[in-house]
């Protein structure tokens, strides 16, 4: 044993047959160094920390297994156990076990907490990636590059020495959870492993065990009533239809959410709710699947325009966060999204996506810093019954092998459900989602697409299979207004620029893809989306000082963009309609001034979200950014800032979102003004290089939501926060015990002083 650190030890330790080197925490006055303020050390017994779990008088049905799960989470043994939550789909096993992952007693027993899904195809290697990206501070990139062992070796050791609380949802059989113990350490801390599942035998016989009952039909009005009209005194003459339409759900949470969202949706009448009643009945009677039956009648009841957008969500793999970005492009792309007035069509899509929502029929998984759905999901008896309807009415089939006959409108390939010597065929069909060897086979056969993904697959064992993918005959699908897919190498086949009608092109490689000349002939292209780099060619810069009117006006958004070069400058000139832009840059040699100098993009009027970072590491130039007045987000990455440059971002007229990552001020202090960020809702600061931050209340009149990550010099929190009234969140991971403090007490002013909106998340290391 070797002291390698004020904070750590270096131990030995087995994982499996694997042995490895870990650092683990030193203990000190019965607290373990470098982790959050209420861990402790292991050999002392601790008190429950439950005092009040928010939120728990609004659990209708299981407020007693909240509670008891919440006291077993944070109390009793100090070995690791695992605790079981089982029922049958439907009975709100991941709402209570979100509900007691998010509440902020539970979280602040324990160092780090993770939340995964398993699902019923379970890949070891995904879940190990999401598990290891939550717990530690690798970066992903980092993290997707190890190999599968190596990324359970290094969950051992980030997890080694800590109190953790681990999630897992929705498992299916106890060989997974087997797996996955293997590298959860028991340290004897009182860690937790809390799990979801249908079958009671998934957990092992030392396990504790809940199960989850079915709500009375007290319970299921009584939740009706809530969702309804929430705080609204009930109409008398609808209470007895109610009742019933209540009775008929059959005690599962899930159908009285989405009937009563559909009610809610209704109007508040006698006939209207007589014929939902008299619908369930009905649906009841002719389906031994009773559950499934009310889920079906709050499609039914669905606008039309809404029906195609929500049977759409069966094309996504189960339990996948869907991608809302995709979901609405794809929608665009199949022209299910009608003109309004003056919004574009993905605001007029976000909103059908809101009508879903509020319908009850999806989950939201992340949001935007705007509050905008980032990503969602469906429940899985939701998406069983969107699968159905959808073959049903010919719209969409998960299909495992091709006929001649196959009559279905879009067809969906997950991984491995079809042998490559299958043939599809189908002029009828309009889209493909799934991962396919030869393009050819796909080209002379289905000619009349407008969706084409190829979305190569997440498994290691696939990605080897796509160095078979060709790209020839793509230039026959003249139709495509959507297309996903992977490179293998650094060049864009020369096919795809002949597809005028397309309008979202999104490209996988690995390596840097260059973005030739003849992009211009896509007049369409509203989305290019390159997920790893891109760079404009050498002969698309010559074009463009050749041809100095040349514009492309269709092209929105464009991502990961390489600027290296004043002539790249040049082609951004050629974008007038560009709204978003991620890029990396440099400073630029100027060739007229003859110096460095940074990016200026003050010409593209209609940007309004731009993610730029630095590629080089030096730091010589610090030159004023020229941005656009109309920057609505702006996120800055491994940047040296000047106060001056601090201040003109500051005074963006119309800037909400801003994100500071790993960038460096000319001093250790930032000193905000009075007429700067009027307008910012959301601002993230991480591994800000600055030792304080001086600031007032007016200058951040309007601020929603503070993040803070990483700020291992910044010394206290600045104490007007707390006068910003409309200040709602203030997340704080792995910062100073001082900074973390000054939170909880600016928490516990506003507490005395009525106000309990105020959320406070501490998390990670804070020493």
């Amino acid at each position: 044993m070797k002291i390698v650190d004020s904070r750590y030890i270096i131990n030995l330790v087995l994982v499996g047959d694997i042995p490895i080197w870990y650092l683990a925490p030193k203990i000190k006055n019965n607290y373990v160094v470098g982790a959050p303020r209420n861990s402790r050390d292991p050999k002392v017994e601790t008190e429950p920390q439950i005092k009040k779990l928010t939120g728990v008088d609004d659990i209708i049905g299981f407020k007693d297994e909240i509670i008891k799960i919440a006291d077993q989470l944070t109390g009793g043994p100090k070995q690791l156990q695992i605790i079981s939550i089982f029922g049958m789909p439907g009975l709100g096993k991941t709402t209570l076990a979100k509900k007691l992952y998010d509440d902020p007693t539970v979280v602040m027993r324990f160092d780090c907490c993770a939340w995964c899904v398993v699902s019923q195809i379970y890949w070891r290697r995904n879940l190990l990636v999401h598990l290891l990206s939550t717990v530690s501070d690798l970066e992903h990139d980092k993290i997707i590059g190890m190999a599968t062992e190596n990324l359970g070796v290094e969950l051992y050791k980030n997890l080694k020495g800590r109190r953790y609380l681990i999630v897992l949802d929705d498992v299916w059989n106890s060989y997974e959870l087997d797996d996955i113990r293997r590298y959860l350490p028991g340290d004897g801390n009182g860690s937790r492993i809390l799990l979801t599942s249908r079958h009671k035998d998934v957990a092992p016989s030392d396990s504790i065990i809940h199960p989850l009952p079915f709500l009375s039909n007290e319970q299921c009005w009584e939740l009706l009533r809530k969702k309804v009209l929430q705080k609204d005194d009930f109409p008398q003459e609808l209470v007895d239809l109610g009742r019933k339409i209540a009775e008929h759900c059959q005690g599962l949470p899930l159908a009285v959410v989405v009937i009563a969202s559909a009610l809610a949706n209704m109007d508040k009448k006698k006939s209207s709710w007589s014929e939902v009643a008299e619908s369930l009945s009905s649906h009841i009677s002719k389906d031994p699947n009773k559950w499934m039956s009310v889920l079906e009648l709050s499609y039914e009841h669905l606008p039309s325009h809404l029906k195609p957008c929500f049977l759409y969500f069966g094309a996504f793999p189960e339990y996948r966060e869907i991608s809302v970005w995709k979901l609405i492009s794809l929608w665009i792309a199949e022209g299910f999204v009608q003109k309004q007035g003056q919004k574009s069509l993905y605001e007029v899509a976000e909103d059908y996506l809101m009508e879903i929502m509020n319908r009850g029929l999806l989950l939201v998984s992340r949001r935007r810093p705007d509050g905008r759905i980032k990503s969602c999901n469906i429940h899985d008896l939701l998406r069983e019954m969107c699968l159905r309807k959808a073959k049903e009415d010919n719209f969409l089939n998960l299909i495992k092998q091709f006929s001649i006959y196959e009559r279905h409108h879009r067809l969906c390939i997950h991984h491995d459900s079809i042998h490559t010597e299958s043939r599809p065929f189908g002029h009828h069909v309009r889209s493909w989602f799934g991962y396919w060897p030869d393009v050819t086979l796909i080209s002379s056969r289905l000619k009349l697409l407008r969706v084409l993904d190829l979305s190569t697959p997440e498994r290691p064992e696939d990605l080897r299979k796509a160095d078979d993918l060709y790209l020839t005959g793509v230039e026959q699908l003249v139709h495509l207004r959507y297309m996903e897919v992977k490179l293998m190498v650094n060049y864009i086949t020369p096919s795809i620029w002949s597809l005028q009608k397309l309008e979202f092109l999104v490209l996988d490689g690995y390596g840097t893809i260059e973005i030739p000349e003849t992009v211009l002939n896509l007049v369409k292209l509203r989305n290019l989306r390159i997920r790893k780099h891109a760079q404009f060619s050498e002969s698309f810069i010559r074009c463009v000082i050749v041809e100095k009117d040349m514009q492309m006006s269709s092209l929105e958004s464009i991502s990961n963009l390489r600027i290296v070069h004043e002539n790249d400058e040049k082609i951004l000139k050629c974008l007038p309609s560009l709204c978003r832009l991620k890029c990396e840059t440099r400073p630029l040699w100027d060739s007229v001034e003859r110096c460095r100098r940074y990016l200026v993009l003050d010409y593209l009027t209609r940007l309004e979200s731009l993610h730029i970072s630095r590629l080089d590491s030096e730091f010589k130039y610090s030159d004023t950014i020229n941005f656009p007045a109309s920057l609505k987000k702006l996120t800055l990455r491994e940047f040296k800032l000047s106060s001056i440059e601090m201040s003109m971002i500051g005074r963006l007229p119309r800037l909400e979102v801003l994100k500071l990552l790993y960038t460096w001020f000319d001093g250790k202090e930032w000193k905000t003004n009075e007429d700067e960020f009027q307008e910012l809702k959301f601002l993230k600061l991480e591994a800000l290089q600055i030792h304080r931050w001086n600031m007032l209340s007016e200058h951040f009149p309007k601020l929603e939501q503070l993040v803070i990550q990483k700020c291992w010099k910044l010394k206290k929190f600045p104490s007007s926060l707390g006068d910003i009234s409309t200040l709602q969140s203030i997340d704080i991971h792995s910062c100073r015990k001082s900074v973390a403090d000054s939170a909880l007490q600016i928490q516990k002013e506003q507490l005395e002083m009525g106000n309990e909106e105020l959320k406070l998340n501490i998390s990670g290391s804070c020493w």
